[in-house]
């Protein structure tokens, strides 16, 4: 589903029968569809109207749009899990399930892995702020230098790339593999995708554990630089054993994949919003002291991550339907 990331991509394309799925009437709902990817709100609108839950022949998981369901959904973690190895279809599990990262596992797991990196994040571990403001100046001052600047080429894309790089500790001159590593991590892979794509993106993403791997064998050997959240992440698996060494990988590609894309759909998304509601835009120049709730209700209103998916532990009635474990549930955010 375009807009969803992390869990939802799938190991193959192979198509395979399980009895419990031939049960599913295939709906009109689709999520690759031109119109759908032009303007996807008016159909949640459409969706959240249906007496029962959708279900999407392509994500191969019921589509749960309305606030209450999905509040459900996300507040209850025993009965609706992050861990995909609970799926009953192969399809529902995520390419990079030789890994378990802090958004494919549930509490405690889940709990201590988020308490580890919310540490790190906290100044004066990591001054990020600052960092930031002055890489946007720079990007700022380089784009406008020539009268104007191309938002998304010029900002929002080369912002957080290049910061992520940093807390990672990844040269300059391997920044654009990094970029190439976070947009294939993105792409959505499903029945429809080619197998030479499959391959492709199987291909990118063991390039990308490969570097990781390396870097944290280096690292070890005493090599590093120092001083990046790379080296925080290394000092809790190695001295604080707060970390496994499989869990500090994990944390490193997370970060190396959600650190991008979604900053990036972000800037996008808002910038275009404001152009779009003119009022809003005025009142901010007028106004700088509202950016925060601004920020806030754009992450609501434009948030560049649409749904997350869940596995069913047991079986449960919503939104119509009965869902039965191991089933797959999208709690659709962006309609919710």
């Amino acid at each position: 589903m375009p807009g969803i990331r992390g869990e939802l991509r799938v190991a193959s394309c192979e198509k395979r029968s399980y009895s419990i799925f031939t049960q599913r009437s295939p709906s009109d709902f689709d999520p690759y569809a031109g119109s759908f990817v032009e303007d996807p709100y008016a159909t949640y609108r459409t969706l959240r109207d249906r007496p029962t839950a959708t279900w999407s022949e392509v994500d191969q998981g019921w589509l749960i749009t309305r606030y209450d369901d999905v509040a459900t959904l996300l507040r209850d973690h025993t009965t609706f899990s992050s861990d995909d190895r609970r799926a009953l279809r192969p399809r529902d599990r995520s390419r990079s399930r030789r890994d378990r990262s802090m958004v494919g596992s549930d509490p405690p797991d889940h709990t201590r892995l988020r308490r580890v990196i919310a540490k790190r994040f906290k100044p004066p571990a990591v001054a990020v702020r600052a960092r930031i403001e002055q890489v946007v100046d720079q990007l700022l001052d380089r784009g406008f230098g020539a009268g104007q600047i191309e938002l998304m080429e010029q900002l929002a894309v080369p912002l957080p790339l290049r910061l992520t790089a940093e807390m990672l500790g990844i040269d300059p001159e391997a920044w654009p593999r990094l970029r190439a590593w976070s947009d294939a991590e993105s792409v959505e892979m499903h029945e429809r995708t080619h197998p030479d794509e499959v391959a492709r993106l199987e291909q990118v993403s063991l390039e990308m554990h490969a570097h990781f791997r390396q870097a944290i064998e280096t690292a070890r050997r005493g090599a590093a630089v120092g001083g990046t959240l790379f080296d925080e992440l290394l000092s809790a698996a190695d001295n604080d054993a707060q970390l496994a060494s499989d869990e500090l990988l994990t944390f490193l590609l997370l970060l190396a994949r959600a650190g991008t894309h979604t900053v990036t759909h972000l800037i996008g998304n808002s910038a275009l919003v404001l152009v779009r509601h003119r009022t809003q835009l005025e009142a901010l120049r007028e106004r700088p002291a509202l950016w925060p709730r601004a920020m806030s209700e754009l992450l609501r209103f434009a948030g560049p991550v649409h749904g997350i998916a869940r596995i069913a532990t047991r079986e449960i009635s919503l939104h119509g339907i009965t869902v039965t474990p191991g089933e797959r549930v999208l709690a659709v955010l962006a309609s919710a």
